[in-house]
């Protein structure tokens, strides 16, 4: 994930100093289960803060992290309760929404969810005071108004709809899933250009023009296991274009022509799309081991 904090901290103390109040917020269950190290972190402010014995546990990148994960994953259950969020990728405009950690560590402060760090240093009691641990349902009951008000703020349900309708390969994790390979089998289905028959016409008109047989087509589909190896080999491939042949590649897909794939991206004409596709055409048979024509200049179509 992202690091977002900041290269230096004032007053000669570790970076991460700034996120202990977020810190004393987490669940003991969750550091028991992801950092049992940092059980080890004092729960006394002043300690944590002035003694250089506790500066190498919060210093540390698992400190940051343990943080971050902590609050996202808690957040990603209020605002997306029916989405499994190891599905996504960082780059999914609501992960990164809720792994910003520094915007909702300010929210959560101004909030009074959590009490800043000049509040828990100011206060003599607060300096001394052992802050004990809350249950990770005390977090859920704490964060479940909270998040909903910011939201309704920030107008992520808007944000939200908008995302899952007009979802992109980059929006997914390396991980393969079940909304994954929904996602690459919807996109990658070829759309048909001819009027729609239903099955039972198709039947009816099969029998009149066979003597009244009947139409029984083998099962010509292919097996869940190929299915799965061509969406993998897709994903795979995907990854190694440049974001310009990938967006070239993805509206080709949606059916558009040259001349609109051109226009679309900025291209004098429709040729210089073409060239590229070939190469891409090219490159997909030294990916794949195998041949489908591209050396021959003969597969591509301009309409």
């Amino acid at each position: 994930m992202e690091d977002q904090r900041p290269k230096w901290f004032a007053g000669g103390f570790p970076i991460n100093i700034m996120y202990y109040p977020a810190f004393l917020f987490l669940p003991k269950e969750y550091l028991e289960r992801t950092s049992p190290s940092l059980l080890e972190v004092p729960r006394i402010p002043a300690k944590a803060v002035f003694d250089p014995a506790s500066w190498d546990l919060i210093s540390g990148d698992r400190f940051y992290a343990t943080v971050q994960h902590g609050i996202a994953w808690m957040l990603w259950f209020h605002l997306m309760p029916d989405e499994d969020p190891t599905v996504y990728s960082i780059r999914d405009p609501i992960k990164r929404y809720v792994f910003d950690t520094n915007y909702w560590v300010e929210k959560m402060t101004e909030r009074r969810i959590i009490p800043s760090l000049g509040v828990l240093l100011a206060d003599d009691e607060s300096r001394g005071n052992v802050f004990n641990y809350i249950s990770l349902m005390q977090m859920d009951l704490t964060l479940g108004p909270f998040v909903a008000e910011v939201a309704w703020h920030d107008n992520i349900k808007e944000v939200i709809s908008v995302v899952e309708e007009h979802r992109c390969f980059e929006d997914y994790g390396k991980r393969n899933s079940f909304e994954k390979r929904e996602f690459y089998r919807n996109w990658y289905h070829t759309r048909t250009r001819h009027p729609m028959v239903s099955l039972d016409q198709y039947q009816d008109e099969y029998s009149e023009a066979n003597g009244g047989a009947d139409w029984d087509p083998p099962d010509e589909s292919p097996s869940f296991e190929s299915q799965v190896n061509c969406q993998i080999l897709a994903d795979q491939f995907m990854d190694t274009l440049s974001e310009k042949d990938k967006q070239i590649l993805q509206l080709r897909l949606e059916g558009r022509t040259m001349e609109e794939v051109a226009k679309r991206l900025g291209y004098a004409t429709h040729s210089a799309v073409l060239k590229r596709l070939r190469k891409i055409g090219l490159a997909f048979e030294k990916f794949a081991g195998v041949e489908y024509g591209f050396d021959g200049r003969r597969i591509l179509k301009t309409d």
